[in-house]
């Protein structure tokens, strides 16, 4: 049963997939427009405003996209500040240290039994 209230979300998820739409801004920047103003009409024609609006929040995508292809994008760009690089890296060694140093553990401590070092319980 545990295991069953466990699963309850991903169910949900799957049931919800079919009914919330695509984001707009995913398919405006996946080059599929028609698709992204349908889905904006769609948007606002449940929150009760006009298609007009839909048509506005089109307009205010295309220049922010205009704005944005100036950028650099990626993962280099992520990392071209030094302190975010630094933290990065230090969260992923502290990661893989941690994930390490778990497995580790168990099994040196299966080792130990092997070899005749007695368990010892916390009473």
């Amino acid at each position: 049963i545990f295991l069953l209230a466990l699963a309850a979300p991903a169910v949900l998820l799957l049931l919800a997939w079919r009914v919330v739409p695509e984001s707009p801004v995913y398919l405006h920047q996946s080059g599929r427009e028609e698709e992204a103003k349908q889905a904006l009409e769609a948007m606002c024609r449940f929150n009760r405003h006009g298609s007009q609006k839909a048509e506005l929040l089109l307009e205010q995508l295309h220049s922010c996209r205009a704005a944005d292809s100036d950028q650099a994008t990626g993962l280099l760009r992520l990392l071209a500040s030094r302190s975010v690089a630094v933290r990065t890296l230090l969260f992923g060694l502290l990661w893989a240290l941690t994930s390490t140093a778990s497995d580790f553990t168990n099994w040196i401590t299966e080792l130990s039994h092997e070899h005749g070092f007695e368990k010892r319980s916390v009473e």
